[in-house]
């Protein structure tokens, strides 16, 4: 549980939802990325969410098969 909870994938998901990312000062490739990301994480979102209320069943953690900028969810274990 503890591992999930300080992932980088967790925390940039976390960074991207909250907004956060916006305030990350970085080179115009890294901002590239975390825009990309934010992109595939809302489509993903998207997608499962409508294939979750379809089939009647719980939403998953969607955001873990997503390559997570580091950026986003440096975690400090």
């Amino acid at each position: 549980m503890k591992s999930m909870m300080v992932s980088n994938s967790t925390l940039a998901a976390i960074c991207v939802w909250s907004g956060l990312h916006r305030f990350i000062h970085s080179t115009q490739q890294i901002g590239k990325i975390i825009r990309n990301y934010e992109e595939a994480l809302h489509a993903q979102q998207t997608t499962l969410l409508s294939e979750a209320h379809r089939e009647s069943r719980s939403m998953i953690q969607y955001w873990k098969d997503l390559d997570a900028p580091k950026v986003c969810g440096i975690s400090r274990n």
